[in-house]
């Protein structure tokens, strides 16, 4: 969908990557698919074996291996559900790039069916959308017009300008966040970057003209572990609706406000026009009504399990630098230390927090 805003930019609002995970508890597919290509050296298997009308990579440093089908790709784990290693995929994970997103937009759930059926899966397995890449193409505009002055005093948000990119004096992108947070939005030249990796074509049709020039906003939402509600999450529920109100919910988590008055409280100003694009945007997206979402935190309860993982990765990390095992470490502990911090704590955590004298 698309929209104009003054100055009359197209913007055009879509999905560009999903990943979904699908809670699937054994390694049968992953044996299916190693034993046909088992015999061939890695150095080709990085590179892509084609087989069965797919093309057979490695999979990366979590899954083993990568079932690829134009830009959609299956991430396969060797481990059964009970004996994953830390560190190592759990299920399966699909990630769907833009031209598979845009085959499939009516019924994306029937586009995912298909390719795991295709690559023989059987059964039905729970499934979470893990990672959501919201993108608008503004075209026609050029990324200078934000500029890093603009940045440092009119953005008002949850994370803040991290890098700017440029080729010469030439501004070419942004990055507002960091790469592996909950949220984490790029603001680039799109143009340049498809003539980049050999999609300019592809873009051209999407876009259904040829700029000279677009700017990409990009918001990249790790949709589990932002909290946010089931239409989002759970991948049965979601649509182009659910991808209309995460949009909303994005653009009040960073935005763009008026440069004037420049001594007022900066969160309390007026949007900027760009962001009053964005929004109109987004709501002409949708064309139903569309409800605010709200980010549930973690429940007390999940604390002990979230804890331990820290420990987890704490007491990895230490083995890891000193090379013992597990055992060995923990003798290298400070057991009274820690017991006089865990009853300090303890005592913390009885009085709700407060620390008394």
């Amino acid at each position: 969908m698309e929209t104009n805003f003054t100055p009359p930019y197209k913007m055009i609002v879509g999905l560009d990557t999903l990943w979904v995970h699908v809670k699937y508890p054994d390694n049968e597919l992953y044996h299916c698919w190693y034993e046909k290509v088992e015999n061939q050296p890695r150095h080709i298997l990085q590179k892509g074996i084609p087989v069965d009308g797919f093309v057979v990579r490695l999979g990366g440093p979590a899954y083993d291996l990568s079932i690829w089908q134009g830009d959609a790709r299956v991430l396969l784990s060797r481990f059964r559900q009970g004996d994953r290693p830390s560190g190592c995929g759990m299920g399966i994970l699909v990630q769907l790039g833009p031209k598979f997103i845009n085959e499939y937009q009516n019924d994306i759930q029937l586009g995912v069916l298909s390719l795991l059926r295709d690559i023989g899966l059987t059964g039905l397995y729970p499934m979470t959308v893990s990672r959501v890449d919201l993108r608008v193409d503004l075209l026609g505009f050029p990324v200078m017009r934000v500029s890093p002055n603009m940045l440092a005093n009119q953005w008002v948000g949850r994370a803040k300008l991290r890098r700017t990119y440029s080729e010469g004096p030439i501004i070419t992108g942004y990055e507002i966040g960091v790469n592996q947070s909950v949220v984490f939005l790029r603001i680039y030249d799109k143009v340049l970057k498809a003539t980049e990796d050999g999609s300019l074509r592809y873009w051209y049709s999407v876009w259904g003209e040829k700029p000279s020039v677009v700017t990409r906003f990009e918001w990249q939402v790790r949709s589990k572990k932002a909290g946010l509600p089931i239409n989002i999450t759970n991948f049965q529920f979601f649509n182009s609706h659910s991808l209309a109100e995460l949009g909303k919910y994005l653009l009040g988590w960073g935005r763009l406000v008026a440069a004037n008055p420049p001594e007022s409280v900066k969160y309390r100003r007026s949007l900027h026009p760009l962001w009053v694009g964005l929004h109109q945007a987004i709501d002409d997206y949708s064309q139903l009504p569309l409800h605010k979402l709200k980010r549930t935190p973690p429940s007390p309860n999940d604390a002990p399990n979230i804890l331990k993982r820290l420990v987890e990765g704490h007491l990895s990390t230490g083995m890891a630098y000193t090379g013992l095992t597990l055992e060995e470490y923990v003798k290298t502990l400070d057991r009274d230390r820690m017991n006089e911090r865990a009853a300090y704590k303890a005592q913390l955590l009885k009085n709700g927090g407060i620390r008394k004298k």
